[in-house]
């Protein structure tokens, strides 16, 4: 594939520039909303598992459960978080 050199020309002395366009393959893909509904925080979590709010920072620390942390807030991917319960429940991590 070949790329074009970005050069800016001035538009008919308007002084704005011409920008080319951006190829189709560099858009931004959106995800689907049920991908991003699978993201949810610890008061979400909170409602699925019978846990304190002390067990579920425990098990982060841990390792136990994974976990996202943008900035100060963290966010679960729930299929993860059910997946690594049920190695816990097979004795898969101690």
């Amino acid at each position: 594939m070949q790329t074009e050199a970005f050069t800016s020309k001035p538009d008919n002395g308007t002084g704005t520039a011409k920008v080319p366009a951006i190829p189709r393959q560099y858009e931004p893909k959106c995800e689907s909303d049920e991908k991003l509904r699978a993201f949810i925080d610890e008061k979400e979590l909170l409602r699925r598992l019978p846990v304190s709010r002390r067990t579920i920072h425990n098990w982060r620390r841990a390792g136990k459960i994974p976990s996202i942390v943008i900035g100060r807030r963290v966010l679960f991917c729930w299929d993860n978080v059910a997946t690594a319960l049920r190695r816990l429940e097979r004795g898969g991590l101690q």
